[in-house]
């Protein structure tokens, strides 16, 4: 099955004033998402959707494909627009602003979907199990002594990426389809950028990604 990579850019937004374009692991966050997926990711499907110019350079640079995006208009309106410029089956939404999922991450998550027929879509997320409460009504739960193990798990999206069908996103129907998939990343993982402390969070952590990548492997 065919799909495009999208990796959506800002130029400004809450966490930094040169948003997607900000200095990361001595590079920027933008180029640091790009070097993460061609290392798996075949590079023609591949594509940096911006409504700036400054990733043309870029795409340029690392040889993918550049996606102009209009300014100000809905994320399902924008979803549209992009999906009329390829030609693929599927697209999978990579947010930069989850610096520590590479290209492995997502080929895993494609062959798992693509795998699955009893879903429309695939969302990142991180299971937890915690005692929850709804409407300040025990969710998940009857008693505070019971254990963690025995309780149902919360899974929450991460918004690190997802995956949904072309058709799908042309007929306005988002990234989220009505019978989801979900993928579960580990904590680190599902670190995600939403202001400027988890920002220069994630550049504190940056030694504890390429040490995760270098760990030998238990299998």
């Amino acid at each position: 099955m065919s799909y495009s990579l999208i990796i959506p850019a800002q130029e400004k937004n809450r966490y930094h004033e040169e948003g997607d374009f900000s200095p990361f692991g001595g590079t920027s966050l933008i180029e640091w998402k790009v070097s993460q997926c061609i290392e798996t990711i075949n590079k023609s499907d591949i594509y940096i959707a911006s409504s700036s110019q400054k990733p043309i350079a870029i795409c340029k640079k690392y040889g993918i494909n550049f996606i102009k995006r209009q300014e100000a208009q809905s994320l399902e309106t924008d979803l549209i627009d992009i999906a009329k410029q390829i030609t693929t089956e599927y697209v999978l939404w990579a947010n930069p602003t989850s610096p520590f999922i590479g290209g492995e991450e997502y080929k895993s998550a494609l062959n798992v979907f693509f795998n699955s027929d009893k879903h429309d879509s695939l969302i990142s997320t991180v299971e937890k199990r915690e005692y929850m409460f709804f409407e300040n009504k025990k969710n998940n739960f009857k008693n505070h002594s019971d254990g963690r193990e025995i309780l149902q798990p919360i899974y929450i999206a991460t918004n690190g990426f997802y995956i949904s069908s072309r058709k799908n996103i042309l007929e306005g129907k988002g990234l989220i389809g009505k019978d989801p998939l979900f993928y579960n990343m580990d904590f680190f993982e599902s670190l995600e950028i939403v202001n400027t402390k988890t920002y220069n969070l994630m550049n504190e952590l940056i030694a504890q990604y390429f040490n995760k990548k270098l760990e030998p492997s238990l299998e």
